[in-house]
Protein backbone atom coordinates (compact mmCIF):
# COMPACT_ATOMS: atom_id res chain seq x y z
CA UNK A 1 0.00 0.00 0.00
CA UNK A 2 3.03 2.52 0.96
CA UNK A 3 4.01 1.66 -3.28
CA UNK A 4 0.40 2.87 -4.34
CA UNK A 5 0.78 5.70 -2.01
CA UNK A 6 4.07 6.98 -3.68
CA UNK A 7 3.20 6.54 -7.16
CA UNK A 8 0.02 8.90 -6.55
CA UNK A 9 2.29 11.13 -4.98
CA UNK A 10 4.76 11.07 -7.77
CA UNK A 11 1.50 11.64 -10.17
CA UNK A 12 0.27 14.66 -8.87
CA UNK A 13 3.56 16.71 -8.98
CA UNK A 14 4.23 16.52 -12.76
CA UNK A 15 1.78 19.13 -13.75
CA UNK A 16 3.75 21.57 -11.87
CA UNK A 17 6.98 20.79 -14.30
CA UNK A 18 4.70 21.28 -17.16
CA UNK A 19 4.43 24.59 -15.85
CA UNK A 20 7.60 25.54 -15.56
CA UNK A 21 8.86 26.50 -19.33
CA UNK A 22 5.52 28.22 -20.10
CA UNK A 23 6.64 30.79 -16.71
CA UNK A 24 10.08 30.90 -18.39
CA UNK A 25 8.64 31.92 -21.48
CA UNK A 26 6.31 34.82 -20.00
CA UNK A 27 9.35 36.04 -17.59
CA UNK A 28 11.41 36.67 -21.19
CA UNK A 29 8.23 38.50 -22.97
CA UNK A 30 7.85 40.48 -19.70
CA UNK A 31 11.79 41.34 -19.70
CA UNK A 32 11.71 42.23 -23.97
CA UNK A 33 8.82 44.62 -23.41
CA UNK A 34 10.47 46.63 -20.66
CA UNK A 35 13.82 47.59 -22.58
CA UNK A 36 12.26 48.71 -25.33
CA UNK A 37 12.88 52.43 -26.40
CA UNK A 38 9.63 55.01 -26.16
CA UNK A 39 9.21 56.83 -29.22
CA UNK A 40 10.71 59.79 -30.67
CA UNK A 41 9.29 63.03 -29.69
CA UNK A 42 7.92 65.01 -32.98
CA UNK A 43 10.26 67.42 -34.19
CA UNK A 44 8.54 71.24 -34.14
CA UNK A 45 8.31 72.69 -37.71
CA UNK A 46 9.53 76.19 -38.70
CA UNK A 47 8.57 78.87 -36.01
CA UNK A 48 5.55 81.17 -36.69
CA UNK A 49 3.17 82.63 -34.57
CA UNK A 50 -0.94 82.80 -34.63
CA UNK A 51 -3.54 84.37 -32.72
CA UNK A 52 -6.02 82.39 -31.11
CA UNK A 53 -9.99 83.15 -30.06
CA UNK A 54 -8.53 84.95 -27.33
CA UNK A 55 -6.51 87.39 -29.08
CA UNK A 56 -3.02 85.73 -27.77
CA UNK A 57 -0.27 84.81 -30.00
CA UNK A 58 1.01 81.24 -28.93
CA UNK A 59 3.87 79.80 -31.05
CA UNK A 60 3.52 76.95 -33.83
CA UNK A 61 4.78 74.30 -31.82
CA UNK A 62 2.18 74.86 -29.30
CA UNK A 63 -0.65 74.55 -32.06
CA UNK A 64 -1.99 71.78 -33.01
CA UNK A 65 -2.36 71.09 -36.81
CA UNK A 66 -5.69 69.45 -38.05
CA UNK A 67 -6.32 68.16 -41.99
CA UNK A 68 -7.58 71.04 -43.50
CA UNK A 69 -10.43 71.02 -46.22
CA UNK A 70 -8.27 73.75 -48.37
CA UNK A 71 -7.42 71.95 -51.55
CA UNK A 72 -4.01 73.14 -52.37
CA UNK A 73 -1.92 72.68 -55.05
CA UNK A 74 1.02 70.11 -54.30
CA UNK A 75 3.94 71.28 -53.73
CA UNK A 76 6.61 69.63 -56.46
CA UNK A 77 9.13 67.12 -54.61
CA UNK A 78 11.98 69.63 -56.16
CA UNK A 79 11.01 72.29 -53.42
CA UNK A 80 12.93 72.59 -50.32
CA UNK A 81 11.79 73.95 -47.45
CA UNK A 82 13.58 76.92 -46.32
CA UNK A 83 13.24 79.83 -43.09
CA UNK A 84 10.91 81.98 -42.97
CA UNK A 85 11.39 84.59 -45.00
CA UNK A 86 12.76 88.22 -43.27
CA UNK A 87 10.49 90.44 -45.24
CA UNK A 88 9.99 93.68 -43.24
CA UNK A 89 7.24 95.74 -44.71
CA UNK A 90 5.38 96.78 -47.88
CA UNK A 91 5.03 93.35 -49.39
CA UNK A 92 1.55 91.73 -51.08
CA UNK A 93 0.16 88.32 -50.14
CA UNK A 94 -3.05 86.40 -51.56
CA UNK A 95 -4.66 83.64 -50.97
CA UNK A 96 -3.63 81.68 -54.54
CA UNK A 97 -4.86 77.88 -54.69
CA UNK A 98 -4.76 77.21 -51.42
CA UNK A 99 -1.31 78.48 -50.53
CA UNK A 100 -0.35 81.54 -49.38
CA UNK A 101 1.54 83.54 -51.98
CA UNK A 102 4.02 86.68 -50.78
CA UNK A 103 6.08 88.80 -53.04
CA UNK A 104 8.28 91.86 -53.43
CA UNK A 105 8.66 93.90 -50.22
CA UNK A 106 12.01 95.46 -48.55
CA UNK A 107 14.19 92.34 -47.45
CA UNK A 108 17.43 92.13 -45.80
CA UNK A 109 20.10 92.66 -48.38
CA UNK A 110 21.79 89.05 -48.15
CA UNK A 111 25.00 89.72 -50.22
CA UNK A 112 26.41 92.22 -47.43
CA UNK A 113 26.96 90.03 -44.62
CA UNK A 114 27.04 91.74 -40.88
CA UNK A 115 25.08 94.68 -42.08
CA UNK A 116 21.71 95.23 -41.47
CA UNK A 117 20.90 96.57 -44.69
CA UNK A 118 17.25 96.50 -46.64
CA UNK A 119 16.11 96.42 -50.05
CA UNK A 120 13.22 96.08 -52.08
CA UNK A 121 13.04 92.37 -53.84
CA UNK A 122 11.15 90.47 -56.11
CA UNK A 123 11.30 87.13 -54.66
CA UNK A 124 7.82 85.07 -54.73
CA UNK A 125 7.75 83.01 -51.18
CA UNK A 126 4.76 80.19 -51.12
CA UNK A 127 3.69 79.29 -47.38
CA UNK A 128 1.78 75.52 -47.19
CA UNK A 129 -0.62 75.46 -44.45
CA UNK A 130 -0.64 71.65 -44.56
CA UNK A 131 2.89 70.88 -43.73
CA UNK A 132 3.49 74.88 -41.73
CA UNK A 133 6.31 75.40 -44.25
CA UNK A 134 7.92 78.36 -46.65
CA UNK A 135 9.17 77.81 -49.94
CA UNK A 136 10.83 79.97 -52.33
CA UNK A 137 9.81 79.92 -55.63
CA UNK A 138 11.65 82.09 -57.40
CA UNK A 139 14.48 79.58 -57.66
CA UNK A 140 12.31 78.07 -60.27
CA UNK A 141 11.41 80.77 -62.62
CA UNK A 142 13.26 80.35 -65.83
CA UNK A 143 11.19 83.57 -67.24
CA UNK A 144 11.04 87.18 -66.61
CA UNK A 145 9.45 88.56 -63.63
CA UNK A 146 8.32 92.19 -62.46
CA UNK A 147 11.35 94.58 -60.71
CA UNK A 148 11.90 94.87 -57.29
CA UNK A 149 9.60 96.36 -55.75
CA UNK A 150 7.23 98.35 -52.52
CA UNK A 151 3.99 99.66 -52.00
CA UNK A 152 2.67 97.94 -54.95
CA UNK A 153 -1.09 95.70 -54.84
CA UNK A 154 -1.66 92.65 -55.81
CA UNK A 155 -5.27 90.58 -56.34
CA UNK A 156 -6.22 87.28 -57.75
CA UNK A 157 -8.51 85.94 -61.01
CA UNK A 158 -9.04 82.23 -61.37
CA UNK A 159 -5.93 80.84 -59.82
CA UNK A 160 -3.79 83.72 -60.70
CA UNK A 161 -1.63 86.68 -58.87
CA UNK A 162 -1.75 90.05 -60.48
CA UNK A 163 0.25 92.48 -59.00
CA UNK A 164 0.44 96.40 -60.10
CA UNK A 165 2.35 99.28 -59.56
CA UNK A 166 4.67 100.30 -56.49
CA UNK A 167 7.92 102.26 -56.34
CA UNK A 168 11.58 101.42 -56.77
CA UNK A 169 13.14 104.84 -57.40
CA UNK A 170 10.03 106.01 -58.89
CA UNK A 171 6.87 105.02 -59.20
CA UNK A 172 5.76 102.22 -61.64
CA UNK A 173 2.72 101.39 -63.57
CA UNK A 174 2.73 97.68 -65.11
CA UNK A 175 1.10 95.03 -64.36
CA UNK A 176 2.02 91.47 -64.41
CA UNK A 177 0.25 87.88 -63.70
CA UNK A 178 1.78 84.97 -62.20
CA UNK A 179 0.47 81.52 -62.11
CA UNK A 180 2.65 78.03 -61.96
CA UNK A 181 5.78 79.57 -61.79
CA UNK A 182 5.54 82.00 -64.64
CA UNK A 183 5.06 85.56 -64.75
CA UNK A 184 3.81 87.43 -67.67
CA UNK A 185 3.78 91.52 -67.79
CA UNK A 186 0.41 92.41 -68.93
CA UNK A 187 -0.26 94.82 -72.67
CA UNK A 188 -0.54 98.28 -71.16
CA UNK A 189 -3.20 98.69 -73.70
CA UNK A 190 -5.31 96.43 -71.82
CA UNK A 191 -4.35 97.27 -68.07
CA UNK A 192 -4.80 101.51 -68.56
CA UNK A 193 -4.28 101.38 -64.97
CA UNK A 194 -1.98 104.91 -64.17
CA UNK A 195 1.48 104.41 -62.11
CA UNK A 196 0.48 104.57 -58.22
CA UNK A 197 1.94 103.40 -54.65
CA UNK A 198 0.69 103.12 -51.85
CA UNK A 199 -3.47 102.41 -52.79
CA UNK A 200 -5.25 99.44 -52.47
CA UNK A 201 -7.44 96.91 -54.71
CA UNK A 202 -10.49 94.13 -53.69
CA UNK A 203 -12.25 92.03 -56.13
CA UNK A 204 -15.37 92.06 -54.49
CA UNK A 205 -17.13 89.64 -56.43
CA UNK A 206 -14.71 86.68 -57.18
CA UNK A 207 -15.75 86.45 -61.11
CA UNK A 208 -16.33 90.39 -60.76
CA UNK A 209 -13.86 93.45 -61.55
CA UNK A 210 -10.93 94.57 -59.01
CA UNK A 211 -11.76 97.88 -57.70
CA UNK A 212 -8.08 100.16 -57.04
CA UNK A 213 -8.53 103.01 -55.13
CA UNK A 214 -6.26 105.76 -54.12
CA UNK A 215 -2.45 106.21 -53.67
CA UNK A 216 0.02 108.30 -55.15
CA UNK A 217 1.11 108.65 -58.80
CA UNK A 218 4.32 109.49 -60.36
CA UNK A 219 3.69 113.20 -59.62
CA UNK A 220 3.73 112.27 -55.83
CA UNK A 221 0.09 114.00 -55.88
CA UNK A 222 -2.45 111.31 -53.43
CA UNK A 223 -5.27 110.37 -55.24
CA UNK A 224 -9.33 109.85 -54.76
CA UNK A 225 -10.01 107.99 -58.35
CA UNK A 226 -11.10 104.31 -58.42
CA UNK A 227 -10.21 102.48 -61.29
CA UNK A 228 -12.47 99.40 -61.78
CA UNK A 229 -10.96 96.88 -64.06
CA UNK A 230 -12.52 93.48 -65.15
CA UNK A 231 -10.70 90.11 -65.83
CA UNK A 232 -10.10 90.57 -69.45
CA UNK A 233 -8.07 94.24 -68.06
CA UNK A 234 -10.72 96.19 -69.73
CA UNK A 235 -11.89 99.38 -67.58
CA UNK A 236 -15.55 99.60 -66.56
CA UNK A 237 -16.74 102.55 -66.77
CA UNK A 238 -18.97 103.40 -63.98
CA UNK A 239 -20.78 106.24 -61.99
CA UNK A 240 -20.33 106.29 -58.34
CA UNK A 241 -22.79 107.50 -55.71
CA UNK A 242 -22.31 109.14 -52.50
CA UNK A 243 -19.51 110.55 -50.52
CA UNK A 244 -16.55 109.48 -51.62
CA UNK A 245 -13.42 109.62 -49.46
CA UNK A 246 -11.17 112.05 -49.77
CA UNK A 247 -7.52 111.62 -51.62
CA UNK A 248 -5.42 109.86 -50.04
CA UNK A 249 -2.64 106.68 -49.48
CA UNK A 250 -1.41 104.28 -47.23
CA UNK A 251 -4.85 103.36 -46.11
CA UNK A 252 -6.51 99.68 -45.66
CA UNK A 253 -9.07 98.11 -46.92
CA UNK A 254 -11.23 94.92 -46.96
CA UNK A 255 -14.39 93.11 -48.14
CA UNK A 256 -17.18 91.38 -46.53
CA UNK A 257 -20.57 89.71 -47.95
CA UNK A 258 -23.79 90.53 -46.66
CA UNK A 259 -27.13 88.82 -48.04
CA UNK A 260 -28.88 92.39 -47.23
CA UNK A 261 -26.44 94.42 -49.44
CA UNK A 262 -24.12 92.00 -51.32
CA UNK A 263 -20.44 93.23 -51.33
CA UNK A 264 -19.46 95.77 -49.73
CA UNK A 265 -15.50 97.55 -49.85
CA UNK A 266 -14.11 99.44 -46.56
CA UNK A 267 -12.07 101.95 -46.70
CA UNK A 268 -10.11 103.26 -43.96
CA UNK A 269 -7.15 105.93 -42.60
CA UNK A 270 -4.76 106.51 -44.79
CA UNK A 271 -2.75 110.11 -45.24
CA UNK A 272 -3.22 112.46 -47.61
CA UNK A 273 0.90 113.94 -46.47
CA UNK A 274 -0.43 115.93 -44.16
CA UNK A 275 -2.82 114.31 -41.63
CA UNK A 276 -3.33 110.92 -40.25
CA UNK A 277 -7.37 110.04 -40.87
CA UNK A 278 -9.14 107.45 -38.71
CA UNK A 279 -12.72 108.03 -40.99
CA UNK A 280 -14.03 104.55 -42.51
CA UNK A 281 -15.92 104.52 -46.02
CA UNK A 282 -18.34 101.70 -47.17
CA UNK A 283 -18.73 101.03 -51.28
CA UNK A 284 -21.72 98.95 -51.87
CA UNK A 285 -21.10 97.40 -55.04
CA UNK A 286 -24.86 96.82 -55.87
CA UNK A 287 -25.65 100.55 -55.77
CA UNK A 288 -22.31 101.69 -56.41
CA UNK A 289 -22.36 104.25 -53.72
CA UNK A 290 -20.27 105.38 -51.33
CA UNK A 291 -21.12 106.08 -47.25
CA UNK A 292 -19.24 107.75 -44.79
CA UNK A 293 -20.13 105.04 -41.71
CA UNK A 294 -17.34 106.87 -38.94
CA UNK A 295 -15.76 110.10 -39.25
CA UNK A 296 -12.97 109.06 -37.04
CA UNK A 297 -14.28 109.70 -33.87
CA UNK A 298 -17.03 108.33 -31.61
CA UNK A 299 -20.16 110.56 -31.64
CA UNK A 300 -21.21 111.91 -27.57
CA UNK A 301 -24.75 110.27 -26.73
Amino acid sequence: MNHKKQRSSSGTSSPLLLLLPIASMMATILLLLAVVEPAAAEVPGPQMTYVNKYRTWIPSSDRKFRPSNRTGTPIPKHAEAIDPPSISKTAVAVDLDGHLVVFGGEQEDQNIPGQNIAAAHNDVYLYDFDRNQWFNESLFMQSGRPSARLDHVAWTWDSTMFVHGGVNDTVIGDVWAYKNRTWVEQSPHKFRIPHLKGHTAEVLDPKGPVYIFGGINKDGNYQKDMYVVDSNGTQVKSDFFGTAPSARAYHASARIHTKEHGWIMFIMGGTDGAELFKDLYAFYESTRTWVLLNPGFTPQR
